[in-house]
C-alpha cells in the first residue's frame, strides 16, 4: 500500500509538472510570438516611412505603430483585472492624466530609434540571405533568434542597471524630483495603463533615452527587425509591469518638504 501511494503521488506530481511546463511553454510562445508579430508590422511600417521620407519619417511612423500596437495588446492582456486605487480594489481613477504629459515618451523613443539607426547600428546577416532547403531556413532563423535573445537579455540587464542609476539620481534631491520626475509619480495612488508614459521631457531624456542609448552602444543590435524587436520588448515591459493591480511604492524623498 505505501508503495502504491508513493507511485500515485509521483504520478500526480509528474502530471502537475507536465501541466506547468505546458502552460509555461504556451505562455512563452504566445508572448514571444506576439512580440515578433508586432515587430514585423513595425518594421514594415519603418520601411514604408524610410522610402517615403527618410530616417526621421521612418522613426516617427514605426514608433507610432509600435505604441498603438503595444497599447492595444496590453489592454487586451489586462482586460478584466480590477484596478487598485489607494488600496481599494475596483475604484474609479482619482486623477485624470493630461494627454500632453504623454507626448515626451514616444518622441523620445522615436529619437532613440533614429539615433541608433544612424550612429549605433550593428551589422547583421539579413534573414532573406539564408537560402537552401526549409530545414536550412529554419535552422538559420533559429540561430538568429537565439543570438538575438541573448543580446536582448544583455541589453535589458545593462539598460535596467543604467535606468536604476538614473532613477536614483532623479529621486536623490527634492528639487530635481519636483521639476524632473514628480509628474511620473502623480499616480502612485492610481496605477493604470498610461501611468508609465506620463513623464516630462527631461525625465524621458535622463531616465530612458540616455540609458537606452548607452546600452545600445555596448550591445550590438542591427537596424531593421532587430531594433524593432528590442523596442517592442522594452515597451511591453514598461507598459505591463507598472499595471499589475498593485500600488507603486511612494517616493523615498517625499518625507522631506517638497513644494507643490
Amino acid at each position: 500500500a505505501p508503495i502504491t501511494a508513493m507511485a500515485c503521488q509521483s504520478a500526480l506530481q509528474g502530471g502537475s509538472a507536465r501541466r506547468w511546463l505546458s502552460r509555461t511553454l504556451r505562455k512563452w510562445l504566445s508572448v514571444n510570438g506576439g512580440v515578433l508579430l508586432i515587430s514585423l508590422v513595425v518594421q514594415a511600417v519603418s520601411q514604408i516611412g524610410y522610402h517615403a521620407g527618410g530616417l526621421a519619417v521612418a522613426a516617427a511612423m514605426s514608433t507610432a505603430t509600435l505604441y498603438c500596437a503595444v497599447f492595444a495588446a496590453a489592454t487586451l492582456t489586462l482586460r478584466g483585472r480590477r484596478r487598485v486605487v489607494g488600496g481599494a480594489v475596483g475604484s474609479k481613477p482619482a486623477t485624470a492624466i493630461a494627454w500632453s504629459s504623454l507626448i515626451a515618451h514616444p518622441i523620445g523613443s522615436a529619437c532613440e530609434r533614429a539615433m541608433h539607426d544612424r550612429y549605433l547600428t550593428a551589422s547583421s546577416l539579413p534573414l532573406r540571405a539564408i537560402g537552401g532547403s526549409p530545414i536550412a531556413l529554419a535552422t538559420g532563423f533559429g540561430w538568429w533568434w537565439g543570438g538575438l535573445a541573448l543580446r536582448l537579455l544583455l541589453l535589458e540587464v545593462l539598460f535596467d542597471g543604467f535606468f536604476y542609476l538614473a532613477h536614483r539620481a532623479v529621486h536623490a534631491h527634492p528639487t530635481v524630483y519636483q521639476y524632473v520626475h514628480k509628474l511620473h509619480h502623480r499616480h502612485t495612488h492610481d496605477v493604470w495603463l498610461l501611468s508609465s508614459l506620463q513623464m516630462s521631457t527631461a525625465d524621458v531624456l535622463l531616465t530612458h533615452t540616455l540609458p537606452l542609448l548607452g546600452a545600445l552602444w555596448l550591445v550590438p543590435i542591427a537596424a531593421g527587425l532587430e531594433i524593432s524587436v528590442a523596442k517592442t520588448y522594452l515597451l511591453f515591459q514598461g507598459e505591463l509591469i507598472p499595471t499589475q493591480s498593485r500600488p507603486i511604492p511612494s517616493n523615498p524623498v517625499q518625507s522631506r518638504p517638497i513644494p507643490s
